[in-house]
């Protein structure tokens, strides 16, 4: 057995901190994580480098802020020559793995990862066609974006989101046997899909959850940019909506509980091999879902509900047990932390991220960075087919937290929350000339410019559409592309209008 610390990593996708009985939740069960925070350290003020899934992905993986890696949104490709975390333990002997979700976009699908024990929803060249039949055969495609549809197509049933889960646990499980009494450290991730949308739940989940769900109450007034975005997702008349709101919240909720039963799975599996006590566990995710506050579902915004995420850390004798940790920290952080607990050297250049190890392991209440920062550029769809790129960008220091967003060079929202006042961002700040917005907008202005980031993100859009063309005439296949879902799969779904509102 090797001295040095096994790694298991649980990446799951768009799980709201806040829905979670660790963090407060008295309606979400969630048994399993409960009881990796009662047995580890909790931590309650970590956020994501984007409020959406590739940047922030990437991020994880490398570092470094989504302009460091010229990742902004959900088609940019992470360059090869960056070099991960798992490039970093690799180099030191650790057999590093990848069961399920990552999100890469393009050719490379491993970025240090030695091992991929099961495959990716999406891993394909730009342009290449997925595997047989489409991957939703009882509601649309745009079930699992933002936007209306997936509220419209909410209900019950068993999706493929479901079955892909399932298959990341098992194969994660298999490795996780196969580990057992090795001498060779490992550092595993196990990546889902869920509880992103489709908000589509198993029967028995939903029925608990809608009898006990209720929406919380929108306010009237709110940043102008958050007006902007219910109207173009298609949900500017709220009340419209609420019936289906409910039931995509219900589905949600459910969707979390599956997903804290995979880690359930995942933790017997470390038991049963005899690899508990010497394995760092992480439970995280790549952002949140606004989970109907504010009037919204979905991410790409800078409520706490879209960019706090929830972060759990496991190592017996090595992490205090029971600890909440009210530091701040990114997902930038995670890489560096994990290398220091591995006692490697880490020997990548113009890191973002900062190591929390010491923090996390009980050695010190300093904080190991002042500031979050996040950011992304949105691709919104104009009426002549081209697209407006708008980068929007946030920093929390302190108490307060102020985000910004420009469109055509000029500034178009901001908005200004004192978190501690006020949690659940109701009073927007900004404007009523606190010293506190100036101070906050001039660091962002000093390391953020929104020019340049809708422009690189422009350009990388082009080059996409370029490599997307080429591959529909090439047809390249990927073997870490995962084989189509059943076609019976969804025969199941009942749409948010057959179930007893």
């Amino acid at each position: 057995m090797s001295n040095k610390p096994n790694i298991l990593i649980i990446l799951t996708d768009k799980h709201a901190a806040h829905l979670t009985g660790c963090y407060g939740n008295s309606i979400v069960r969630t048994p399993n994580l409960d009881r990796l925070a009662q047995e580890g350290s909790l931590f309650t003020r970590c956020y994501t480098a984007s409020p959406v899934c590739v940047p922030a992905r990437m991020s994880f993986m490398t570092s470094r802020l989504p302009s460091s890696n010229q990742v902004y949104n959900n088609i940019h490709i992470l360059s090869s020559a960056i070099p991960c975390w798992t490039h970093v333990l690799g180099a030191a002997g650790y057999e590093t793995c990848l069961a399920g979700r990552m999100h890469f976009v393009g050719p490379d699908q491993r970025h240090g990862f030695m091992r991929r024990v099961y495959g990716e929803w999406h891993a394909r060249y730009p342009g290449t066609p997925e595997n047989g039949e489409p991957r939703f055969n009882f509601f649309p495609p745009s079930t699992q974006t933002s936007g209306r549809s997936s509220l419209e197509y909410s209900g019950t049933g068993t999706t493929s989101y479901q079955w892909f889960d399932n298959r990341v646990t098992e194969a994660a499980c298999s490795y996780l046997s196969e580990k057992k009494g090795s001498k060779k450290p490992f550092a595993l991730v196990a990546g889902y899909l869920l509880p992103h949308c489709p908000y589509i739940a198993p029967p028995d989940l939903f029925s608990y959850y809608f009898k006990r769900t209720n929406l919380p109450v929108s306010e009237a007034n709110m940043p102008r940019g958050i007006s902007k975005t219910r109207k173009r997702l298609g949900i500017a008349d709220w009340a419209q909506y609420e019936a289906a709101a409910k039931t995509s919240l219900a589905a949600y909720y459910a969707l979390c509980e599956y997903m804290d039963r995979q880690t359930g799975i995942l933790l017997s599996a470390l038991e049963k091999n005899g690899l508990s006590e010497n394995t760092l566990v992480i439970y995280t995710s790549d952002h949140g879902d606004m989970a109907a506050e504010h009037g919204l579902f979905w991410k790409s915004v800078f409520y706490e509900e879209a960019v706090k995420v929830p972060l759990i850390m496991r190592q017996p004798d090595v992490i205090p047990a029971g600890r909440v940790n009210h530091n701040l920290c990114s997902l930038l952080d995670i890489g560096p932390s994990v290398i220091e607990a591995c006692e490697v050297i880490d020997k990548r250049p113009s890191l973002d991220g900062i190591s929390f190890w010491p923090s996390a392991c009980g050695k010190t209440k300093e904080p190991a960075r002042k500031e979050c920062f996040s950011e992304i550029v949105e691709r919104c769809p104009r009426q002549n087919k081209s697209t407006l790129q708008v980068p929007a960008c946030m920093l929390i220091e302190g108490n307060y937290k102020i985000w910004v967003e420009y469109e055509h060079g000029q500034e178009t929202d901001r908005a200004l929350f004192n978190l501690h006042d006020d949690p659940r961002e109701k009073n927007n700040l900004s404007g009523k000339g606190l010293d506190e917005e100036k101070i906050l907008y001039d660091k962002i202005m000093q390391k953020w410019n929104p020019g340049q980031a809708a422009r690189i993100s422009s350009e990388l859009e082009q080059s996409f559409y370029l490599l997307a063309a080429f591959g529909e005439k090439a047809g390249f296949a990927n073997e870490d592309l995962i084989e189509n879902p059943p076609a019976v799969l969804e025969a199941d779904f009942k749409k948010n209008d057959e179930n007893d509102l």
